[in-house]
């Protein structure tokens, strides 16, 4: 994909999740989060959040085109 094209798709996943959010999962200080990025590709991983809104000021800043939370629970993620 070229830079244009990531950085539009970028955009538009930003305002989206600006928005409206992601799903919220039960027990979200308990998961552990990862997210792949436009153009690089890049992996983001363990990463975790005490709250929804920390997850959704994350997702509108980065816009990432992939996020994907675990379905086990950590004491500390």
């Amino acid at each position: 994909m070229d830079e244009k094209t990531a950085a539009f798709l970028k955009g538009l996943f930003a305002r989206y999740y600006a928005r409206r959010g992601p799903e919220q999962p039960r027990d979200i200080q308990h998961r552990e989060f990862a997210f792949m990025t436009f153009g690089e590709r890049m992996v983001i991983r363990h990463k975790g959040f005490r709250t929804y809104e920390e997850l959704r000021y994350f997702m509108a800043r980065l816009g990432p085109s992939d996020a994907f939370y675990s379905s086990a629970y950590f004491l500390r993620p």
